[in-house]
């Protein structure tokens, strides 16, 4: 997992994958090409500056829930504009369901 794509332009989305360690970003565009995917430190402030370098249109994010998910969704929504439309949390069981919904 190591890819990166800079010069983005237009809506991005992300969804991060979280362990205690370590998470998992991947960010698409609109047309839901992988733009970047990388693992980064679990730290809000490491997070939030991932996001808004690889991410600049940020239109929303989505957490796994879990025993920091809350902790990480207030401090990044507090430092990004897709902080209105973040989902706070995806239970990792219901995932699928949810996205087989999703237009893109």
């Amino acid at each position: 997992m190591a890819k990166s794509t800079t010069g983005i332009a237009g809506p991005t989305y992300a969804g991060l994958d979280v362990s205690l360690k370590e998470t998992a970003v991947c960010i698409v565009d609109d047309a839901g090409k992988t733009v970047f995917e990388r693992m980064v430190p679990t730290d809000p402030g490491l997070l939030a500056s991932c996001l808004a370098k690889h991410a600049p249109g940020l239109e929303r994010f989505g957490i796994e829930s879990g025993a920091t998910s809350a902790w990480l969704w207030r401090v990044i929504s507090s430092r990004s504009t897709a902080g209105r439309s973040a989902s706070p949390a995806i239970d990792a069981s219901q995932a699928p369901r949810s996205w087989s919904r999703c237009p893109v």
